[in-house]
């Protein structure tokens, strides 16, 4: 076997000095990267573990605290959503907004459902309006800003002429509203 090696050596010197030139550069370049390199990424990791220890939302007491703030959000979001005897007046907010938009609103519908486990009621509303473009655009963003806890589920836009500006809009939201109050 040895022979064989010697023998394949001196049939090609160059391939041969290539190959230890090549094992020499790969030796050099891995004790650079062990010697030089290895202390700045050690370097690197420990900063990194500080700075997401620092912006860990639990902060220094861990878990115990960070469920502690997340039911404290939940409670402000729960006194956020409105009592059950509010909705007349938020259906009052929706007329004066479509008042004050200068859109003509339609029949109003809504269907309630319970959500016990979360003790919440939820009004499905369909409504319809129409009126021009950007009354109807403003109205849209009225709609978005209710107060509570409200979502559009859907809207539809349709134009009667394509050279009129009149445009109506069928929207279907839901408002959530607390049971207990």
């Amino acid at each position: 076997m040895k022979g064989v090696f010697l023998d394949w050596i001196a049939a090609h010197p160059f391939r041969a000095w290539l190959m230890v030139i090549l094992l020499v550069a790969n030796l050099v370049l891995a004790a650079v990267a062990t010697v030089l390199q290895a202390p700045e990424l050690d370097r690197l990791r420990d900063e990194r573990r500080e700075l997401t220890a620092r912006s860990d939302p639990a902060g220094g007491d861990g878990l115990a605290r960070s469920l502690a703030d997340r039911r404290k959000d939940l409670d402000t979001l729960r006194e956020m959503i409105p009592a059950k005897r509010d909705f007349p007046a938020l259906l009052e907010e929706i007329l004066e907004s479509a008042s004050s938009c200068g859109v003509v609103l339609g029949p109003v519908s809504y269907k309630a459902a319970v959500l016990k486990e979360r003790k919440l009621l939820a009004y499905e509303l369909s409504l319809s309006v129409s009126g021009r473009y950007g009354g109807v655009k403003a109205f849209l963003f009225d709609l978005q800003m209710l107060e509570g806890l409200a979502t559009v589920d859907g809207l539809t836009l349709t134009a009667g002429d394509p050279y009129a500006e009149k445009v109506a809009m069928d929207a279907r939201l839901t408002v959530y509203l607390r049971e207990d109050a």
